[in-house]
């Protein structure tokens, strides 16, 4: 996309693409992060996400009983069994402890759904608030993207036929729910990456499903990352490596384009520009 401003474009971009994401069944995301669990070490400290209430607990291996696998948790008071299809309850936390705290760390969860309460069916997002999977990475300013998310207050029409007319303040941050941002212990959609710096190997062993890049050095510095990966490239025309990246865009259409390729058409207001590519991976 080639745009007269930048502003909101990948944020907005972002909220789309995690929004669509939820829909398709997670599934093979369960055994993915089972295997994540599997592979912590003994004693790493994790949230566990009951249907009210959340708690702190030591991760414990697994164990099989009745042909049926389970996640052994420890707590202060005790040690429960989580059934293996139920992983995604289990979020590792930032702050490993190496010790319990006395008192039980169990807390009635209250998740701020925000704009997200009034475009998903509460069941959907009570689930979306919960489940972790990187839907999509965007890489720009990290300052510029961070107020745009974060602090600026959105607002939409709520969906209930009791309260019609009757606008829901929020946040992108409520869709998006960008790792780096979100509190300890809750799930995360997508995460964000600073274009002035290249690269790190955490950043490449990650699997986003769509990477947004917001301005031409997002997009050259990064756009080696995630080669599997479907991409929006959003461009600035005020940008001063506008025409650099503009090139790229264009090489990658003449030398990589797979002809003949049935692409959809994207719906965009006057004044943007829109070019839909396929590539051929090798």
């Amino acid at each position: 996309m080639s745009t007269p401003t930048r502003a909101y474009a990948a944020a907005l971009s972002g909220c789309g693409v995690t929004l669509a994401q939820s829909r398709i069944p997670i599934a093979a995301s369960v055994v993915e992060h089972l295997e994540v669990l599997k592979s912590l070490p003994p004693r790493t400290t994790v949230t566990y996400f009951g249907d009210t209430r959340k708690r702190t607990a030591w991760l414990n291996g697994c164990v099989t009983q009745n042909g049926k696998e389970f996640i052994r948790i420890h707590y202060q008071g005790g040690t429960s069994l989580i059934p293996a299809e139920q992983s995604l309850r289990l979020q590792p936390s930032r702050r490993q402890l190496e010790q319990l705290p006395r008192r039980r760390m169990s807390r009635r969860i209250r998740a701020h759904l925000g704009l997200l309460g009034t475009i998903l069916q509460p069941a959907g997002a009570s689930d979306f608030v919960r489940r972790s999977r990187l839907e999509c990475a965007i890489i720009g300013s990290e300052v510029e993207l961070r107020e745009e998310i974060r602090d600026v207050v959105f607002a939409v029409m709520s969906a209930d036929k009791k309260r019609p007319n009757v606008l829901v303040e929020g946040h992108l941050q409520d869709v998006l729910r960008i790792k780096s941002l979100v509190r300890d212990g809750e799930g995360y959609r997508s995460d964000l990456f600073p274009a002035s710096r290249a690269a790190n190997r955490e950043a490449r062993e990650q699997m986003p499903a769509v990477v947004v890049f917001d301005g031409a050095n997002a997009f050259l510095k990064w756009n080696d990352v995630w080669p599997d990966a479907n991409w929006v490239v959003i461009l600035d025309r005020t940008d001063r490596r506008f025409s650099e990246a503009a090139s790229e865009v264009n090489r990658l259409y003449s030398t990589t384009r797979v002809q003949g390729a049935s692409l959809p058409e994207v719906p965009h207001p006057s004044g943007i520009e829109v070019l839909v590519i396929g590539v051929s991976r090798p």
